[in-house]
Protein backbone atom coordinates (compact mmCIF):
# COMPACT_ATOMS: atom_id res chain seq x y z
CA UNK A 1 0.00 0.00 0.00
CA UNK A 2 1.37 3.38 -1.02
CA UNK A 3 -1.78 5.43 -0.48
CA UNK A 4 -4.08 5.51 2.53
CA UNK A 5 -7.29 7.51 2.15
CA UNK A 6 -9.15 8.51 5.30
CA UNK A 7 -12.67 9.82 4.85
CA UNK A 8 -15.68 10.80 6.93
CA UNK A 9 -17.94 13.74 7.57
CA UNK A 10 -16.48 16.71 9.47
CA UNK A 11 -15.71 15.96 13.09
CA UNK A 12 -15.35 12.19 12.82
CA UNK A 13 -11.63 12.18 13.57
CA UNK A 14 -9.96 12.09 10.16
CA UNK A 15 -7.12 14.36 11.23
CA UNK A 16 -6.65 12.59 14.56
CA UNK A 17 -6.53 9.17 12.86
CA UNK A 18 -4.20 10.36 10.08
CA UNK A 19 -1.83 11.94 12.60
CA UNK A 20 -1.69 8.74 14.66
CA UNK A 21 -1.13 6.51 11.62
CA UNK A 22 1.61 8.84 10.41
CA UNK A 23 3.27 8.81 13.84
CA UNK A 24 3.11 5.02 14.08
CA UNK A 25 4.45 4.57 10.55
CA UNK A 26 7.46 6.71 11.38
CA UNK A 27 8.07 4.75 14.61
CA UNK A 28 8.03 1.52 12.57
CA UNK A 29 10.60 2.95 10.16
CA UNK A 30 8.13 3.45 7.32
CA UNK A 31 8.73 6.51 5.17
CA UNK A 32 5.38 8.29 5.29
CA UNK A 33 3.89 11.62 4.30
CA UNK A 34 0.69 13.02 5.74
CA UNK A 35 -1.38 15.53 3.79
CA UNK A 36 -3.83 17.56 5.84
CA UNK A 37 -6.92 18.01 3.66
CA UNK A 38 -6.90 21.80 3.59
CA UNK A 39 -3.17 22.50 3.37
CA UNK A 40 -2.39 25.24 0.84
CA UNK A 41 0.11 23.19 -1.17
CA UNK A 42 -1.76 19.86 -1.15
CA UNK A 43 -0.44 17.70 -4.02
CA UNK A 44 -3.93 16.92 -5.36
CA UNK A 45 -6.18 19.68 -3.99
CA UNK A 46 -4.10 22.84 -3.57
CA UNK A 47 -5.87 25.95 -2.40
CA UNK A 48 -5.89 27.39 -5.93
CA UNK A 49 -7.82 24.38 -7.26
CA UNK A 50 -10.28 24.29 -4.36
CA UNK A 51 -11.03 27.99 -4.81
CA UNK A 52 -12.17 27.18 -8.37
CA UNK A 53 -14.52 24.37 -7.27
CA UNK A 54 -17.46 25.98 -9.10
CA UNK A 55 -15.62 25.74 -12.42
CA UNK A 56 -17.25 23.22 -14.77
CA UNK A 57 -13.79 21.66 -15.25
CA UNK A 58 -13.24 21.12 -11.51
CA UNK A 59 -13.60 17.33 -11.61
CA UNK A 60 -11.36 17.03 -14.67
CA UNK A 61 -8.76 19.26 -13.04
CA UNK A 62 -8.85 17.07 -9.91
CA UNK A 63 -8.34 13.95 -12.01
CA UNK A 64 -5.36 15.52 -13.77
CA UNK A 65 -3.85 16.34 -10.35
CA UNK A 66 -4.50 12.77 -9.16
CA UNK A 67 -2.83 11.39 -12.29
CA UNK A 68 0.25 13.54 -11.75
CA UNK A 69 0.37 12.56 -8.06
CA UNK A 70 -0.01 8.84 -8.83
CA UNK A 71 2.70 8.91 -11.49
CA UNK A 72 5.08 10.50 -8.99
CA UNK A 73 4.07 8.37 -5.99
CA UNK A 74 4.30 5.06 -7.84
CA UNK A 75 8.04 5.64 -8.20
CA UNK A 76 8.74 6.27 -4.52
CA UNK A 77 8.69 3.99 -1.52
CA UNK A 78 6.48 6.20 0.65
CA UNK A 79 3.16 5.68 2.37
CA UNK A 80 1.03 8.71 1.46
CA UNK A 81 -1.70 9.37 4.04
CA UNK A 82 -4.47 11.66 2.79
CA UNK A 83 -7.48 12.77 4.74
CA UNK A 84 -10.60 14.00 3.00
CA UNK A 85 -9.03 13.75 -0.46
CA UNK A 86 -11.22 11.09 -2.04
CA UNK A 87 -14.68 12.42 -1.10
CA UNK A 88 -14.47 15.61 0.91
CA UNK A 89 -12.48 17.71 -1.53
CA UNK A 90 -14.17 16.52 -4.74
CA UNK A 91 -17.60 14.96 -4.44
CA UNK A 92 -18.70 17.46 -1.80
CA UNK A 93 -17.96 20.33 -4.18
CA UNK A 94 -19.47 18.48 -7.14
CA UNK A 95 -22.67 17.99 -5.13
CA UNK A 96 -22.74 21.59 -3.88
CA UNK A 97 -22.49 22.97 -7.42
CA UNK A 98 -24.76 20.36 -9.06
CA UNK A 99 -21.97 19.05 -11.26
CA UNK A 100 -22.90 15.78 -13.00
CA UNK A 101 -20.69 12.75 -13.39
CA UNK A 102 -19.83 11.67 -9.85
CA UNK A 103 -19.93 7.96 -10.79
CA UNK A 104 -17.76 8.56 -13.85
CA UNK A 105 -15.37 10.63 -11.76
CA UNK A 106 -14.94 7.75 -9.30
CA UNK A 107 -14.49 5.18 -12.02
CA UNK A 108 -11.60 7.23 -13.42
CA UNK A 109 -10.24 8.10 -9.96
CA UNK A 110 -10.22 4.40 -8.99
CA UNK A 111 -8.26 3.51 -12.11
CA UNK A 112 -5.73 6.27 -11.48
CA UNK A 113 -4.95 5.28 -7.89
CA UNK A 114 -5.16 1.50 -8.39
CA UNK A 115 -1.41 1.21 -8.98
CA UNK A 116 -0.79 2.72 -5.55
CA UNK A 117 -2.64 -0.22 -3.93
CA UNK A 118 -4.75 2.18 -1.84
CA UNK A 119 -6.18 1.46 1.56
CA UNK A 120 -9.37 3.17 2.62
CA UNK A 121 -10.70 4.08 6.06
CA UNK A 122 -14.17 5.60 6.39
CA UNK A 123 -14.99 7.05 9.81
CA UNK A 124 -18.69 7.14 10.50
CA UNK A 125 -20.31 8.66 13.55
CA UNK A 126 -23.05 6.76 15.35
CA UNK A 127 -25.47 9.63 14.72
CA UNK A 128 -24.56 11.81 11.71
CA UNK A 129 -27.18 14.46 12.45
CA UNK A 130 -26.05 14.87 16.06
CA UNK A 131 -22.40 14.89 14.96
CA UNK A 132 -23.10 17.58 12.34
CA UNK A 133 -24.87 19.78 14.88
CA UNK A 134 -21.97 19.41 17.29
CA UNK A 135 -19.41 20.32 14.62
CA UNK A 136 -21.52 23.28 13.41
CA UNK A 137 -21.70 24.63 16.95
CA UNK A 138 -17.99 24.10 17.46
CA UNK A 139 -16.63 25.29 14.10
CA UNK A 140 -19.45 27.34 12.62
CA UNK A 141 -22.16 26.30 10.18
CA UNK A 142 -20.01 27.04 7.10
CA UNK A 143 -17.86 23.99 7.98
CA UNK A 144 -20.70 21.48 7.67
CA UNK A 145 -22.72 20.56 4.60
Amino acid sequence: MRLLLIEGIPGTGKTTRAKELYRRSKLEGIDARWYLEEVTDHPVHPKSLVEDHQDSEFASNCLRRWLHFAETAIADDVLHIMEGSAFQMTVRFMMQTDQPGISEYYDEFSGIVAGLEPGFIYLRPNNARENSRFVANLRGKQCVL
